[in-house]
């Protein structure tokens, strides 16, 4: 078979993509991409890539010195866009140097000769810089050289008010308490231009339980090399607590990509089912003991599963809030919360584990109002203002910053207090005596 040619720039490379072309064509475009995915096997082999950059093309066809004697290359079959793809999305440093490589195939209808280096200039314009996201090129090697795929791209999400666009400097970390799902793409892939309208789905389901967010690999390489990403589009989870992110290799429908992130959201929520349950719950909210807040939700509800969101914000507030969850059917725990509520589910809020100073809250069951009420709870503050005091108890038990804040807040006058007796000592001599 002659030489064959992609045309001149990266929009006419695209329109042979299999996928995207009429039934007639197919056939062709079928044959234009394996042209393209045997050229890259080559490239992507180590063996015949060291070949090529010692000894250059004659080395490949074995008349260079110290050639490979005569080898011809056979491409083995495949998908010829997932080649196409994974090529430029890993290739590596070095190598080639603008060179023109004729790849010698064989088999089925595609033996030929194949002129590597034409193909790759015309359809992407100029020099072809090899940088790939293995390093070397700009920002990363993401960016190829002359009117390549930096210059065509942009963002796939831009101006979506559910996708974050993330960069190295807002990228989750190991900090981060919220669930991310991420995508890593690159503009000009097809593959990922057929995704984006359902991964903008799956960030409108997801929004309030996991972030969503997508990186522009052509932008930020050295971020995608990272994270191991050899192919677009590349999903991963970041979950809070796991060092590593998890792949996703499932179908990609916008429901199946929504129930994935949402089964990996981990849980602090505890299972309320006996009086006894409740008590060890109160007290980890009693005296600032174990949750800095003070603060107990317990949810109420029918459901036999926790709610994505509930999981979330247990998660979000882990060691400032505790969340627990009790069926509506377990009698004596709800009729210590006040008996069964009017509606279900229904959120009770209790500060310093005592049950008088319960609240009902009154919002919705959604993530902007819950969000704000447990950040009004978040530094300690509400709760340390509704403690009831008594001359009886041991405020020695409590942190020094609640003491801090019972002073504050019932405007007590404490000169030289700089300890955490001293404090305790003056909060019980003004409930004795007054002043």
């Amino acid at each position: 078979m002659s030489e064959h040619r992609m045309v001149a720039d990266r929009t006419q490379a695209l329109k042979w993509h299999p996928d995207k072309v009429p039934a007639e064509q197919r056939e062709e475009a079928t044959e234009r991409f394996a042209q393209i995915s045997e050229a890259y096997e080559v490239l992507s082999d180590e063996e015949k890539r060291a070949v090529y950059d010692q000894y250059g093309e004659e080395g490949l066809k074995g008349g260079g010195p110290g050639g490979p004697g005569g080898a011809t290359f056979t491409h083995t079959a495949g998908d010829p866009f997932d080649l196409f793809a994974s090529f430029f999305g890993n290739m590596g440093g070095g190598g080639g140097g603008g060179q023109r490589i004729k790849v010698t195939t064989s088999g089925g209808d595609f033996g030929g000769d194949i002129d590597m280096s034409e193909i790759f200039s015309q359809a992407f314009g100029g020099g072809f810089g090899m940088g790939g996201m293995g390093g070397g090129g700009q920002q990363g090697g993401a960016r190829r050289g002359g009117g390549g795929f930096g210059g065509q791209g942009g963002s796939l999400y831009m101006g979506d008010p559910n996708v974050i666009e993330l960069t190295p400097s807002d990228f989750p970390s190991q900090g981060d308490k919220w669930t991310y799902l991420v995508e890593f793409y690159a503009p000009w892939c097809g593959h990922c231009q057929q995704l984006a309208s359902k991964y903008k789905q799956v960030a409108a389901s997801l929004r309030g339980n996991v972030k969503v967010g997508a990186v522009n690999c052509d932008d930020f390489g050295d971020l995608c090399s990272q994270y191991g990403v050899k192919g677009f589009p590349t999903i991963k989870a970041f979950i809070p607590g796991q060092a590593s992110p998890k792949e996703y290799k499932g179908d990609r429908s916008a429901k199946a990509m929504s129930d994935w992130a949402l089964s990996l959201i981990p849980s602090s929520v505890q299972k309320l089912k006996s009086a006894q349950d409740l008590d060890q719950l109160l007290k980890s909210c009693s005296e600032g003991r174990k949750v800095t807040s003070g603060l107990c939700a317990v949810l109420i509800t029918d459901k036999p599963t926790t709610s994505p969101l509930y999981k979330a914000l247990s998660t979000l507030y882990s060691g400032k809030i505790a969340f627990a969850e009790v069926q509506a059917s377990s009698q004596p725990v709800i009729e210590r919360l006040g008996g069964a509520p009017d509606k279900l589910p229904s959120l009770k809020l209790v500060c310093n584990g005592d049950l008088q100073l319960i609240e009902q809250y009154q919002g919705e069951m959604k993530s902007g109002p819950l969000l704000s009420t447990f950040s009004s709870y978040e530094n300690g503050r509400k709760c340390a203002s509704a403690i009831r005091l008594d001359p009886s108890m041991d405020f020695a038990k409590l942190k020094p910053s609640l003491l801090k804040q019972i002073i504050k807040d019932k405007g007590i006058e404490c000169k030289g207090c700089s300890e955490k007796a001293d404090f305790a000592n003056r909060i019980r001599e003004w409930l004795t005596t007054g002043s």
